[in-house]
């Protein structure tokens, strides 16, 4: 329902999740609400290097430069 009263009826077949982000920031706005879709996303596994590989990998670097 808008703030004027007025209820807004969604149609589309997918169910829409609301979220509120500082909903006070959208009041002059005439906001309340924002409605978003579900979607899944699959982001692949990164390798972290320890401080001790990074050291090793400096100490490599040191080795060939002085060569």
């Amino acid at each position: 329902q808008t703030f004027s009263g007025e209820t807004l009826r969604y149609k589309g077949r997918e169910p829409l999740y609301p979220f509120f982000i500082n909903e006070c920031a959208y009041y002059e706005k005439g906001i309340a609400l924002s409605l978003a879709r579900k979607k899944r996303v699959m982001i692949p596994a990164i390798r972290v290097q320890t401080d001790t590989e990074e050291h090793a990998c400096d100490w490599s670097f040191a080795s060939e430069e002085e060569e």
